[in-house]
């Protein structure tokens, strides 16, 4: 809904994770980055939801805009990035970066709406990711229970060329 002023359900956008049955996950930060494109309008609420609570990324931001506006101060670089750090335990439930867009909508001198756009990118969300406990076999043939030899690092990112990729 363009012509919320505040954040709704209708302008929900959500970015959501669940580790596969015995695996765990532990993030240790959430990032972003929004541009406003050629406007004047939009406003950004962020949040991170696991097990571990609610954690606050950002509340009614206004992201810079992805020029400077004419006889205006440079105002580059012309995106803004909002990020936080989470020091929660390892999570096996639903982890949810919640993204509320809201505040689009002005009205030309002629009365027709002018919807305005904002742009989001590097979309990171960080951590480490266990995996369940294994049975490993000795040279005696006993068997240990146990966790494996191999953490995971997790970094999801949406909207950056493959080769950006970190692993």
């Amino acid at each position: 809904n363009p012509n919320a002023t505040t954040p709704t359900d209708a302008n929900t956008i959500i970015f959501s994770i669940t580790p596969e049955k015995g695996y765990s996950l532990k993030p240790t930060s959430v990032m972003f980055t929004a541009t406003r494109n050629g406007t004047d309008k939009g406003k950004i609420d962020a949040k991170w939801v696991d097990d571990n609570g609610t954690s606050v990324i950002c509340n009614a931001v206004t992201p810079k805009r992805n020029n400077t506006p004419s006889g205006k101060e440079d105002q580059s670089p012309f995106y803004s990035t909002y990020s936080t750090d989470l020091d929660g335990d390892a999570t096996t439930g639903e982890c949810k970066l919640i993204i509320n867009l809201y505040d689009l909508s002005s009205y030309k001198n002629d009365g027709t709406e002018n919807l305005k756009d904002v742009g989001f990118c590097n979309i990171s969300i960080e951590g480490v990711m266990t995996a369940p406990e294994v049975t490993k076999g000795d040279v005696n043939g006993d068997r240990e229970i146990g966790m494996p030899d191999v953490m995971f690092l997790v970094q999801y990112i949406l909207g950056n060329p493959a080769e950006d990729f970190n692993t």
